[in-house]
């Protein structure tokens, strides 16, 4: 009897979906478009820097010692970096590394992270902030995990830029 009740609502809803599908597509298609355009932005500018990531960390008591004494020194040729604390400035002076975030961060854990970009237009996201939530819990090795693997993409990232892209000597 329920499944009888069901079946009209289920079949509306379908409806609804079928109906709206032309303009879901439609905005996915936009999306990844906008993400292509900020991607060959970003690019245009890394090729006189060799920049080709964004590391994105905030003014957390949880990590930006860490951060700052560990990460950033090693990190800062070669990303753009990004401070959240300082977010409400994006949108007066929006550049392209803050746009090409704010494109691609995800809903959850997007604070600290990091993107890394591929001559192939992937993107890879490395967030860092379940890494320091455990470390907060006596678990050392998960973000030594998550550094590990974002240290050996940004090497796999450069090797593949600068083999687009040799720099003569």
């Amino acid at each position: 009897m329920a499944l009888i009740l069901l079946s009209p609502l289920i079949a509306v809803l379908l409806l609804v979906l079928l109906a709206l599908s032309p303009v879901i597509l439609a905005y996915m298609g936009v999306q990844w478009f906008r993400g292509r355009l900020l991607q060959r932005r970003f690019e245009k500018e890394r090729g006189t820097d060799e920049r080709f990531a964004i590391l994105v960390y905030s003014e957390s008591p949880n990590w930006q010692e860490y951060f700052e004494t560990e990460i950033l020194p090693n990190a800062e040729d070669h990303c753009v970096i990004l401070n959240w604390s300082e977010r409400r400035h994006w949108k007066s002076n929006p550049t392209i590394a803050t746009q090409l975030y704010q494109h691609y961060q995800p809903y959850r854990a997007f604070n600290p992270m990091a993107l890394i970009f591929w001559p192939s237009r992937r993107v890879d996201k490395v967030s860092f902030y379940d890494a320091f939530r455990d470390l907060k819990r006596g678990k050392k090795t998960p973000l030594a995990e998550r550094f590990t693997e974002f240290w050996s993409k940004l090497d796999a990232a450069q090797t593949a830029w600068r083999r687009r892209y040799p720099i003569c000597d």
